[in-house]
């Protein structure tokens, strides 16, 4: 694991005040798009420097960075990154695998786990606060977005699903445990469409790369 200089955690003053970590999903192959999405240019820097920005200036209390395909290429490209970095030498068994490496740099004191994808360089702070803030004020383990009655990422899971994250398989991330704990879900809407998009082709990229520059 990769701890840069700069690495800071955000401890809320209030010690009652849940903390959440960000773990962010970025080990993929990129099979769809035929290249390396996480090194594609957006805004002043690439697709994954832009969420790890987002996420930087949010209220998260650490980011865990997870890459696997051509990582080290990847690691050497950030400029900057508050991120703690794990390489996932595993990332061939899908997301899930990532999730566990990911859960298993967490710091100890965090209250809950953030799961963000690495290819949603659209998400705002705004949002990934508006997400702690529900799962800070409520009572739910599981905190979802909702887009039009879609569900998207990032997710929040409590702590205590650590164990059921760890025994995840295959490529279906976190779903699963949405699914088996509904009573235990917290859905919240968003205006952004940004939680239901993601980045696979070269159509969306260029679609959201159209978007960013519009604003």
């Amino acid at each position: 694991m990769d701890v840069p200089p700069y690495y800071v955690m955000k401890r809320p003053g209030n010690k009652n005040i849940k903390t959440v970590s960000a773990i962010v999903l970025a080990a993929g192959q990129s099979k769809r798009m035929g290249k390396a999405k996480q090194l594609l240019p957006f805004g002043e820097g690439t697709i994954l420097e832009t969420v790890i920005n987002s996420l930087a200036e949010s209220k998260v209390y650490e980011i865990i960075l997870v890459l696997g395909y051509r990582g080290e290429e990847i690691r050497e490209s950030l400029s900057y990154t508050p991120a703690k970095t794990v390489i996932n030498p595993s990332y061939q068994e899908g997301m899930s695998s990532s999730i566990i490496c990911g859960i298993n740099a967490v710091d100890e004191n965090a209250d809950a786990v953030m799961i963000v994808l690495g290819d949603q360089p659209l998400l705002g702070t705004d949002v990934i606060d508006r997400l702690m803030r529900e799962y800070r004020d409520g009572d739910k383990g599981i905190v979802v977005p909702l887009y039009k009655k879609r569900r998207g990422n990032p997710v929040i899971f409590d702590i205590k699903y650590k164990d059921k994250l760890s025994a995840l398989h295959g490529d279906i991330g976190g779903r699963e445990i949405v699914a088996s704990d509904r009573e235990d879900v917290l859905e919240v809407n968003i205006e952004s469409e940004a939680v239901i998009c993601d980045i696979d082709e070269e159509g969306e990229y260029l679609r959201q790369l159209s978007r960013r520059y519009r604003k």
